[in-house]
């Protein structure tokens, strides 16, 4: 992290910095991704990603290493992720923005600032869901950052995040607790079980771009990205109990009585 700690230190342009700082990440992050064991298989057509803003699914911190390593980004993250150790730092580096969004005079501030970032063409992602999620569903997104869309004219690019294998077992609602983290999880703890595993498949599928002049419509624009998402997502398969067979009755002997 020297390079982006220089990077962070010296930049007089915020917006030039921002860019220096996507390109360095990635390249970070594509290291992190052999470090942790993450085999990404891409699927759809992997658009311009320049100047548009990313929707995206979100299980766990794993994704931001993954979507980084994809195309440089700067994130939209809570303020509960700056405060975490060690995540809140790499998201300062980052450059992410930081959204308070229970703070109605804050959120306007930061879509200001995000439609700022688009139209400077950078490319900016956001998860929202506005939390991770344990994989049951795509909950529905929140509305307020598509406004920077509107404002820059900017499309939407959708991407869908389907957690697969783990060691080459399925992901499924008995195992997804090793790599969700969600809810009250912390993050230390979570972190270090997910190295008992050596490889860890993920399927990320670019979907079909938005384009500004389709929707100028809030809610069309919000229901249209999560519908996409939604139907891309596969549910984590239930654990089902194996009953006992017939032919495992049938081998008991009668009782004599």
């Amino acid at each position: 992290m020297l390079v982006t700690s220089v990077i962070h230190l010296f930049s007089t342009d915020v917006w030039r910095e921002r860019k220096l700082l996507s390109k360095v990440l990635k390249a970070y992050n594509k290291w992190m991704l052999v470090a942790l064991g993450i085999k990404i298989n891409i699927k759809g057509q992997v658009n311009n990603v320049q100047g548009k803003l990313i929707v995206c699914n979100h299980m766990s911190y794993l994704d931001v290493f993954m979507l980084a390593a994809l195309y440089p980004t700067s994130y939209v993250t809570s303020v509960e992720m700056r405060d975490t150790p060690v995540l809140g730092w790499l998201c300062r580096l980052g450059s992410c923005v930081f959204v308070e969004r229970r703070n109605k005079v804050n959120i306007q501030n930061e879509i200001k600032e995000i439609t700022q970032a688009l139209q400077k063409n950078l490319t900016v992602t956001i998860f929202p869901e506005a939390t991770s999620t344990n994989g049951d569903e795509v909950i529905r997104f929140r509305k307020p950052l598509f406004n920077a869309a509107l404002f820059a004219k900017a499309d939407v690019l959708p991407i869908c995040i389907n957690y697969r294998r783990l060691d080459g077992k399925e992901v499924n609602k008995e195992n997804r607790d090793d790599v969700c983290w969600y809810g009250d999880m912390s993050f230390g703890p979570h972190f270090l079980k997910y190295f008992r595993y050596s490889r860890f498949e993920v399927d990320i599928e670019f979907l079909p771009v938005i384009p500004f002049s389709e929707t100028r419509d809030l809610d069309t624009l919000v229901n249209m990205s999560h519908t996409a998402v939604k139907s891309a997502y596969d549910r984590f398969t239930p654990v089902v109990e194996t009953p006992i067979g017939l032919s495992e009755i049938e081998s008991v002997e009668p009782l004599n009585v």
